[in-house]
């Protein structure tokens, strides 16, 4: 399965954010979010599922888990748009034959 790299933006720096505050579903995290500028943008690995057809997927990241730099912990969830996760190998749903003859 190739791995995703999601980008989640704040509003300001925070800190704390883990792959435990991030829901994917028909997904796994495999990279633990990283910022490399201070903690206002944070990067990390999502692959999905394999064998999976779904056309309504979101990430959610529980804000609980993080905090600004000033302590104030965050509220709530925000949530990314809309996914499609299409890990399914195709499959022959039919096979006709036409009439022949012979010669």
């Amino acid at each position: 399965m190739p791995q995703y790299i999601a980008t989640a933006t704040f509003s300001e720096a925070v800190t704390g954010l883990t792959s435990a505050d991030i829901t994917a579903p028909n997904a796994t995290i495999t990279q633990e979010p990283a910022s490399t500028d201070g903690g206002i943008t944070w990067t990390f690995g999502v692959t999905p599922n394999a064998n999976v057809y779904d056309a309504t997927n979101v990430l959610s990241i529980n804000l609980a888990g993080i905090a600004d730099l000033g302590g104030n912990a965050g509220v709530g969830t925000t949530e990314s748009a809309n996914y499609v996760v299409d890990t399914q190998a195709p499959t022959c749903i039919s096979i006709t034959l036409s009439a022949y003859t012979l010669v």
